[in-house]
């Protein structure tokens, strides 16, 4: 009995492992017997169309099972909470040396997190829709806690905030409009500790590339005052 079971802890834990090969061995074989019966009629009297509709049902089972298992790893390891939460989150050491994107409306959440987090970014883009703070995000790279900083001016209302730290950690959240400006709703982190998670991290960071590449630089700006292209 004691053997029975870890055969079949063996055998759950190897097609745990390999459920989307399976599932594709199960449909390639179908395809490839109904190519057989296609070219070479007579095999259709010695492979009964019943088994090949249990292959095809069992290829289209072991598919589905792989992404429910593959949304259900993402969704056990990604976290929905507050914004101030999800910052508590963030460890100071994976921010160390590396380079942030930030998307907010005046960003006053993440410069207290920055501010006081004890981490020195190597670089930081900030893209922000109220430039009210500007001068204290300027503060951060004299105080030598970003040691490269890029300022750009958004000319339309945030319709989310987003931190993310290059290729290892992502904040997302949308604003909700309020009387006196926006309000971080529910905050998502990612991190990279499966494909499904970098992949989300790398859809955040396109969607902030296309953003930033639209909006106005604000800082640094050229000798002559201008912004620097």
């Amino acid at each position: 009995m004691k053997r029975r079971g870890q055969a079949r802890a063996n055998l759950a834990r190897l097609w745990d492992r390999y459920d989307r090969g399976i599932a594709y061995i199960f449909i390639v074989g179908f395809a490839v017997l109904e190519l057989l019966v296609l070219i070479f009629p007579p095999a259709e009297g010695v492979i009964a169309p019943e088994a090949r509709l249990v292959l095809l049902c069992l290829g289209l089972l072991a598919f589905f099972r792989s992404i429910d298992a593959n949304l259900r790893s993402m969704t056990a390891r990604m976290h929905s909470s507050t914004l101030s939460e999800a910052l508590r989150r963030v460890e100071a050491q994976r921010m160390k040396d590396s380079e942030l994107s930030i998307a907010a409306n005046d960003g006053v959440k993440y410069y207290s997190f920055l501010s006081d987090g004890g981490a020195q970014i190597a670089t930081l883009r900030l893209l922000i829709s109220d430039p009210t703070l500007l001068q204290s995000w300027r503060g951060l790279a004299e105080r030598g806690i970003v040691l490269n900083l890029e300022v750009r001016l958004r000319s339309e209302p945030p319709p989310y905030h987003l931190l993310i730290v290059r290729d290892r950690v992502a904040l997302f959240g949308a604003f909700r409009p309020r009387q006196t400006g926006f309000a971080a709703g529910t905050t998502i982190t990612a991190d990279d500790s499966n494909r499904e998670q970098r992949d989300l991290i790398a859809v955040y960071q396109a969607l902030f590339d296309i953003a930033w590449d639209e909006a106005t630089v604000l800082y640094p700006l050229n000798p002559s005052g201008s912004a620097a292209s």
